[in-house]
């Protein structure tokens, strides 16, 4: 390689190395803010979030739908923050599954 290639490779490697640095920084920074994912375990009871559900033709506004369905039952834990969910009547029929952003703790 050249002088000039390997001067290149030098300053490219730098400016890795500080855009990881300060990627690093504003993360932790970032992080302080952030509430921890709340765990739930099978067999808690949750409320999940509905989509807005605005039907112009049919007169209804999501301002006076309910916001939260349920309650329904934690049945089995997806992967870290998804769960499966199914009706408190009937536990072997899930309902879907969803992530814990959208589950409130009834």
């Amino acid at each position: 390689m050249t002088s000039y290639l390997k001067k290149l490779e030098k300053i490219t490697s730098e400016a890795k190395e500080v855009l990881q640095e300060q990627q690093d920084k504003c993360k932790s920074f970032a992080d302080q803010k952030r509430r921890p994912a709340s765990s739930y375990t099978s067999g808690d009871l949750v409320v999940v979030t509905k989509p807005n559900q605005t039907n112009k033709n049919a007169g209804v506004t999501s301002k006076f739908m309910p916001r939260r369905d349920g309650p329904f039952v934690i049945v089995e834990r997806k992967s870290p923050v998804s769960y499966s969910v199914a009706n408190t009547d009937s536990l072997q029929l899930p309902v879907g599954v969803y992530h814990s952003s959208a589950l409130t703790p009834f």
